[in-house]
């Protein structure tokens, strides 16, 4: 296995909070780590972790937000194809202020290609809950 980055990136975004309906202005730091392993096939397998911090203001309600995150995704690979790729993330987004619903995401992604590079399977989950 070979780390091939290892880096702390800061972004911005905008998050949705789905429970009330206002947009969330967030600036954070993600910690990005990203590993390739040969399979001895001719492909080889990436994984890479993703932490993520940000804080941020609601438009409608003022309120502030501590977002943390993670993701994990692997992909399985032989140039230029079959691959196969799972992403799965989890958000939780803590309101700061009380009355304010906090919120918690998870999303999970499954894409296969096969020799021809054609899609042969798209699988997406999300799940979304209000506190």
């Amino acid at each position: 296995m070979s780390q091939i980055l290892n880096e702390k990136i800061p972004f911005t975004t905008v998050f949705l909070n789905l429970c009330n309906g206002e947009f969330i202005q967030a600036e954070g730091v993600s910690h990005v780590v990203l590993n390739m392993t040969p399979d001895g096939n001719g492909g080889f397998h990436l994984v890479s972790h993703d932490n993520f911090h940000a804080t941020g203001t609601g438009d409608v309600t003022g309120s502030r937000y501590v977002v943390n995150g993670i993701s994990k995704n692997t992909q399985n690979v032989k140039a230029p194809f079959p691959s196969t790729t799972t992403t799965i993330s989890r958000l939780k987004v803590i309101a700061q202020k009380q009355g304010v619903p906090d919120f918690f995401t998870d999303f999970i992604v499954h894409i296969t290609v096969n020799a021809n590079g054609e899609v042969t399977a798209i699988k997406i989950e999300f799940d979304f809950d209000c506190n």
